[in-house]
């Protein structure tokens, strides 16, 4: 039911409206959308998300908009560049 109201809000064109949002919730928001795809890609997110960040201003359909994007274009780029190995240095 999230993917179809996402989906409704993606396809409405409603003037923007900026509310407070909280930047690590649509991130994941925007992840979970994605998740089945970046799945069956073989695809693993490494999440690091900020910790106590303060609520932003901005219209949450056009910043989910934005944050999709950015993953299915990393979607596309890991796909068509073959298999990556990813180390994790800390």
């Amino acid at each position: 039911s999230r993917i179809v109201a996402t989906f409704l809000a993606m396809a409405r064109q409603n003037p923007p409206r900026r509310t407070a949002i909280d930047i690590n919730e649509s991130i994941e928001n925007a992840l979970s959308l994605a998740a089945y795809g970046l799945r069956t890609s073989g695809i693993v997110v490494d999440r690091q998300l900020g910790t106590g960040l303060p609520l932003i201003e901005a219209d949450p359909d056009q910043l989910h908009q934005v944050f999709v994007n950015l993953v299915l274009n990393a979607q596309q780029a890991l796909q068509s560049a073959g298999p990556v190995s990813y180390t994790h240095l800390t």
